[in-house]
C-alpha cells in the first residue's frame, strides 16, 4: 500500500500483500502468510509498539488496534 492509501480498497489485498512481501529471488522463499499467523503477529505488534505506526489506512486494522488496546487496559 502507498502511504495514506485506504488498504480496504485494494483489489485482492491479501494476494497483493503476498506479492509485495516475497523476495525477488525464488531461492529459499519463505512460506506465505496464513490467517493462523494472526495471533503471533498481533503479539509481536504489541510487543514492538507498532500498533500506532500507521503508513496506510485500514478499517480492519483500526478495529484490531482498538481491540488490542482494550486488552492491554
Amino acid at each position: 500500500a502507498k502511504t495514506g492509501q485506504r488498504v480496504g480498497l485494494i483489489p485482492n489485498a491479501k494476494e497483493e500483500l503476498r506479492r509485495c512481501l516475497r523476495p525477488a529471488s525464488r531461492e529459499k522463499r519463505p512460506r506465505d502468510y496464513e490467517e493462523s499467523d494472526g495471533p503471533r503477529i498481533a503479539r509481536q505488534v504489541r510487543e514492538l509498539g507498532l500498533v500506532d505506526q500507521l503508513d496506510a489506512i485500514s478499517d480492519s486494522f483500526v478495529r484490531f488496534r482498538d481491540a488490542l488496546r482494550s486488552r492491554l487496559s
